[in-house]
């Protein structure tokens, strides 16, 4: 299986717990995910069923992934950090990391003071640049809201620093009588996606007035020759509850596809063309689903053919292949999940198939799932199946403190436990159905291993117990 090498973009959406992925460069399934969990992101390679070298940066609530490549052909990680909703903050910046050790080697700050931050990165690469930053921003100022788009591209050197080589920008003035509908209909931005010309796609809504209720859609379209990005409104004056962008991708046979659910409620996929961030055609999807409200995720390889919608709904993840038309039948990935956010899939393209990956209920890390060209590629009704349930075990909390509750999913019945270090066990229940579960309480501080004996085998994760922590 080949490997693709990838450029830059940042991919940005709303939900804390956000999930980015690109393909990885030196061995076979090898995947580069980041995620961020709690006050904390994280980021390693996933190869081998496991994720190896992980690196954590506290304090952030945000991030994204892609690799770079430098003049000597070697590959660079770039690890893009930033607080999501958080005004001023002072943490925007993108580290650079050795691909083969996840070194450290140089940390790059981007703009700052704004609100409602989305940045994003390109997954392919491009003989213009090693990397290409898109981001976002909310300005106020008095009753006036400005509107921030940005894209940068970066050359990286050997040692992992990145020069800036082109920028564009792109901005509008918008009257708000309050701003605290930004929690509710915060700006979102999907993509960037590059089309096979090298031009690249970024499409954003924007936030709700309370005086006239309405909604404004753009595509924007970045020459890295020049330093304009050029804007096309997809929609003004629609209602914030109905309509919105939702996801951005790209393959060699249709340059890029644009998701968006307009006024009416109903899904759209606009098809746009190499050098125009005006749509070629525009249909309404030939489905129900995903909806507005529903996490998904495009994939993002404008050298291959074929793209893939991925999409969580109803305890389920389901995808659709495009290559020249939608195939009519949903491929099940996954089922009996606990609900992901918005931000919580991600997919890549691979040369025989494709990535997802998702971050499931109380879950610490990604679920990793593979899925082939000849499962996804058909247009014809397809006899697949939903997948059985997998049973899982987490913590609600993790670290915990006090009693331990754990979240089980996939099993009709079966048995908890909880062992030390040494194997003893500690707790230990019967489990009947899926739901939440109160365990007990751990004696002392420390990790423990949590196991969920079933039917079908036993399933395990770990949780640190933090003693006191209720009396401070």
């Amino acid at each position: 299986m080949k490997v693709l090498s990838a450029a830059i973009i940042l991919l940005p959406f709303l939900a804390q717990a956000n999930v980015d992925m690109v393909m990885g460069d030196t061995a076979q399934d090898e995947l580069i995910i980041s995620w961020s969990l709690e006050d904390a992101v994280f980021a390693g390679k996933y190869t081998g069923g496991e994720f190896t070298q992980v690196v954590t940066e506290p304090g952030l609530n945000a991030g994204a992934v892609t690799i770079a490549t430098d003049d000597s052909a070697e590959k660079h990680i770039l690890f893009a950090l930033y607080t999501e909703d958080g005004f001023g903050a002072e943490n925007n910046m993108v580290l650079t990391y050795s691909y083969n050790d996840f070194a450290h080697e140089s940390t790059y700050y981007y703009l700052q003071e704004q609100e409602h931050e989305r940045i994003g990165f390109l997954k392919t690469q491009d003989e213009r640049w090693d990397a290409l930053l898109a981001h976002s921003g909310i300005n106020f100022c008095s009753s006036v809201t400005q509107l921030n788009m940005w894209q940068y591209s970066y050359s990286i050197s050997t040692d992992g620093t990145l020069t800036e080589t082109a920028a564009g920008a792109w901005n509008k003035d918008y009257y708000f009588s309050e701003s605290d509908h930004f929690s509710v209909y915060p700006a979102m931005m999907v993509g960037p996606a590059a089309c096979s010309g090298g031009n690249v796609l970024i499409g954003t809504s924007y936030g709700y007035n309370s005086s006239s209720q309405w909604l404004v859609n753009h595509t924007l379209m970045f020459d890295p020759n020049s330093t304009d990005l050029l804007c096309h409104t997809l929609g003004e004056g629609w209602n914030p509850d109905l309509s919105g962008v939702m996801g951005l991708g790209c393959s060699s046979d249709t340059d890029m596809i644009l998701l968006y659910s307009d006024n009416t409620g109903e899904v759209n996929w606009s098809a746009f063309t190499a050098f125009s961030p005006v749509p070629e055609s525009t249909e309404i999807l030939p489905w129900d689903f995903p909806g507005l409200d529903d996490p998904m995720a495009f994939t993002s390889t404008f050298e291959l053919p074929g793209m893939l919608m991925v999409w969580y709904r109803d305890d389920e993840i389901r995808c659709r292949h495009w290559n020249g038309e939608w195939n009519n039948y949903d491929y099940f990935v996954a089922n009996s999940l606990y609900a992901p956010d918005l931000e919580e899939i991600a997919v890549c393209a691979d040369t025989d198939g494709y990535w997802i990956a998702w971050l499931p209920g109380t879950a610490s890390e990604p679920e990793v799932v593979f899925v082939s060209f000849s499962d996804v590629t058909g247009v014809e009704e397809s006899e697949y199946q939903p997948v059985e349930p997998v049973a899982r075990i987490n913590p609600v909390t993790n670290p915990t403190c006090g009693n331990l509750s754990v979240e089980i999913s996939g099993v009709s019945s079966g048995r908890a436990t909880v062992t030390d270090l040494c194997g003893r066990t500690i707790l230990e229940r019967e489990i009947i159905g899926e739901g939440i579960y109160t365990l007990g309480e751990l004696p002392v501080s420390g990790v423990y291993f949590i196991r969920l004996h079933h039917s079908s085998g036993e399933v395990s994760c770990k949780v640190i117990s933090i003693q006191g922590c209720l009396s401070r």
